[in-house]
C-alpha cells in the first residue's frame, strides 16, 4: 500500500514538473508555439508574431511580407511574461522554418534588403 502511494506520489510530481517545465519553456500552454504555427500553417496561415511597440517601417515590412508570403500579426505590446514570450518564439521559429522551405535560405536576407529599400524611397 504504501510502496503504491509512493509510486503515484512520484508520477504526479514527475508530470507536474514536465507540465511546469513545458509552459515556461516552450510555452506549450500558451496561445502561440510551435504545435499551433504547425496547425496554421497546414490551415494556409502563415505569419510572424511581433512583440511590442511599432516601428518606424512598420508599414513598410507588412507590404513587403505579403511578397514573401507571410504576414505580421502582433500578440503582445511592450508587457509580456515569459511563457508568452518563449511561445512566441517557438512559434516563429517553426514558421521561419516553413518560409525557409518556400522561398530559399537566404529569403531573412532579402526581405531586409527589400524592406530597407522601400522604406527609404517613402522618406
Amino acid at each position: 500500500m504504501k510502496r503504491t502511494l509512493l509510486y503515484a506520489l512520484t508520477l504526479c510530481t514527475l508530470i507536474a514538473i514536465t507540465c511546469f517545465f513545458g509552459y515556461y519553456q516552450f510555452g506549450l500552454f500558451t496561445s502561440y508555439n510551435s504545435y499551433k504555427a504547425k496547425d496554421d500553417i497546414k490551415n494556409g496561415i502563415v505569419q510572424i508574431l511581433i512583440l511590442g511597440e511599432l516601428g518606424p517601417q512598420e508599414e513598410t515590412k507588412k507590404d513587403v511580407a505579403q511578397m514573401f508570403g507571410f504576414d505580421f500579426n502582433r500578440v503582445g505590446g511592450c508587457v509580456v511574461n515569459q511563457p508568452l514570450l518563449n511561445g512566441v518564439e517557438q512559434y516563429n521559429k517553426t514558421v521561419k522554418e516553413y518560409l525557409t522551405k518556400k522561398n530559399g535560405r537566404d529569403w531573412e536576407a532579402a526581405f531586409q534588403e527589400k524592406v530597407k529599400s522601400q522604406f527609404q524611397s517613402q522618406y
